[in-house]
């Protein structure tokens, strides 16, 4: 996963002046770079993690204020927790503290409406729509900061394969 990280950031460095126009077709490169975590309560802890996605959009231009889009993007995102746990045991008590990671790498195809309203110079704009998201793979890892040891595994059970998100 780390290698898809430098990837979409050696693109975002390399392409930061490719874009095209093609009368009322545009289309370019696309980067983002955010924060990603699990929704409230899902992860105790949880403190986020950087997101990154590199790929391709294009948007028809119906005429100044109305455009229609897509983009195909390669998303990794994840969430990361602190936790500590206490063990009940017969001749006393025990806690481990550790740190749960995932990483989600994703393809992602948002399907884009842009309204820009032109006010002098500047165009403010507004985008919104429906974005279709396949995973593609997954980790997941518990780092204990008690003690010792890591266990970490691939292709995490239980995580949403498909979604679908309104933009």
């Amino acid at each position: 996963m780390k290698k898809v990280s430098y990837i979409i950031i050696v693109l975002f460095l390399i392409s930061i002046e490719l874009s095209a126009q093609d009368k009322e077709f545009k289309y370019g490169p696309r980067f983002l770079i955010g924060s990603s975590g699990f929704a409230t309560g899902d992860l105790p802890g949880d403190f986020g993690k950087l997101m990154l996605a590199g790929g391709a959009q294009g948007f028809y231009s119906f005429n100044s204020f109305l455009a229609i889009g897509a983009e195909g993007l390669l998303t990794l995102k994840g969430a990361r927790g602190k936790t500590t746990t206490t063990n009940n045991g017969p001749i006393g008590n025990s806690s481990a503290t550790y740190i749960e990671k995932y990483q989600m790498l994703y393809a992602e195809i948002p399907i884009l409406f842009k309204l820009s309203i032109p006010i002098g110079n500047l165009s403010p704009k507004a985008f919104f729509g429906i974005s279709n998201n396949f995973m593609v793979g997954s980790e997941y890892s518990k780092t204990y900061t008690s003690g010792s040891g890591t266990d970490e595994e691939k292709n995490v059970v239980g995580l949403n394969v498909l979604e679908q998100s309104l933009i």
